[in-house]
């Protein structure tokens, strides 16, 4: 009974080896692929938004895109924008806990 007590449950059959260096994720490659993908979608952002700045508003597909945004941005309201319609849930959080505070002060 006591030789059972004292056998290890888990044998080491070989000590492991420290590499001498990482071979993934290669970071390099990832930081240069990161900054490579944002200056390419800022970039196509600014061309964009000059085309659509300087397109026809009553131009057919025009009109689609922009009822297209709205009926996307009805169906997600806490994607609206500050001061329009609903606001977003963590203001909403933040101004219960400012009155909170406000009637704490005017109770003392």
């Amino acid at each position: 009974m006591q030789e059972s007590k004292e056998t290890p449950s888990v044998k080491i059959l070989d000590p492991p080896n420290v590499p001498e260096r990482r071979s993934f994720p290669p970071r390099m490659l990832i930081i240069a692929l990161g900054d490579s993908l944002s200056i390419v979608a800022s970039v196509a952002w600014i061309f964009g938004k000059q085309a659509w700045e300087q397109a026809d508003p009553h131009d057919s597909q025009m009109v689609l895109a922009r009822e297209i945004f709205q009926t996307v941005r009805a169906h997600l309201p806490w994607v609206v924008a500050n001061s329009e319609g609903a606001r977003p849930l963590n203001c909403k959080v933040w101004s219960r806990f400012r009155r909170s505070k406000e009637h704490s002060k005017i109770d003392l």
